[in-house]
């Protein structure tokens, strides 16, 4: 039996509002999870903190000696550390080469470049990080700026002198200070004292004093102690000094020499001091 007209209106009414119920309740699952709140799809990134730790270069807080120490001498005593810094762009082709005498130990090297970002080509500055051993006496510092394809004079020199000293004894236990006034005179000591002699010298003119002892007198200690001058002030000399012992009875001799070690002439001055050692 067919429906009248307005049962079948009634009918399609009440499909549309059901079909209306069920596209709203399949909306509400979308956003909402059963049995608890909406969960949120958007998620946030913690951000790291990064710390660099301050680093300090070998060389800070060093001794340090450059450019404007070239040919001065300089006293370090044995196990102590000091800087040698000179400007150097190895992009031209120019590095530092160095050689360093056996009182001499090298630590490390480096080198900085200066802060130009960008610029291509840009120098810096080379680092010898230098210690003196147990090698007491005269030392040296020397580098040659070249290209080493090159067979061509170095385009820059560079010295620095350095003096290894050992700790010196109680200036108490010296029982008397000789100098170039003393030169060819004889003096008396007693065994097993100590006496000291100082000369007038400067390295920076190749000069230095050579001495040999005979066998009943014992070298100590050896120093260097440059003139006070002003700052960056080169080519300026000092006194060496060298504190002896008396370790035989009878007569003994201290001689010096001062020459240059390049040079086969005769000396250019002549030190001599007679020592009679007698029993105490």
């Amino acid at each position: 039996m067919k429906p009248d007209r307005r049962t079948y209106l009634k009918l399609c009414g009440s499909l549309a509002i059901a079909g209306v119920l069920v596209f709203m309740l399949a909306a509400a699952g979308c956003t909402q999870t059963p049995g608890g709140p909406p969960t949120s799809t958007a998620t946030s990134t913690p951000t790291a903190t990064i710390t660099v730790s301050p680093t300090q270069a070998p060389w800070e807080g060093l001794p340090l000696y450059n450019e404007s120490s070239n040919g001065a001498t300089v006293a370090v005593k044995p196990g102590k550390t000091f800087v040698v810094a000179l400007n150097e762009n190895p992009s031209t082709g120019y590095i530092w080469n160095a050689t360093l005498t056996q009182g001499l130990q090298l630590v490390t090297e480096d080198f900085v470049q200066n802060p130009a970002p960008g610029m291509a080509g840009a120098g810096g500055i080379h680092y010898w990080v230098i210690k003196g051993v147990n090698e007491m006496g005269p030392q040296s510092f020397t580098a040659m700026y070249a290209r080493p394809f090159e067979t061509v004079p170095p385009a820059e020199t560079f010295t620095l002198n350095v003096l290894v000293e050992q700790v010196l004894p109680p200036q108490d236990q010296v029982v008397a200070t000789y100098t170039e006034a003393d030169n060819n005179t004889t003096k008396e000591l007693i065994d097993e004292s100590l006496f000291a002699v100082e000369l007038p010298e400067n390295p920076t003119t190749g000069y230095q004093w050579n001495v040999t002892l005979t066998s009943g007198l014992k070298l100590v200690n050896e120093s260097y102690t440059p003139d006070t001058s002003a700052p960056g002030m080169t080519g300026v000399g000092g006194t060496h000094t060298w504190i002896v012992q008396a370790i035989s009875m009878g007569g003994q001799t201290f001689n010096a020499y001062y020459a240059r070690s390049f040079e086969s002439g005769p000396p250019a001055e002549t030190y001599r001091l007679s020592i009679f050692v007698k029993e105490g």
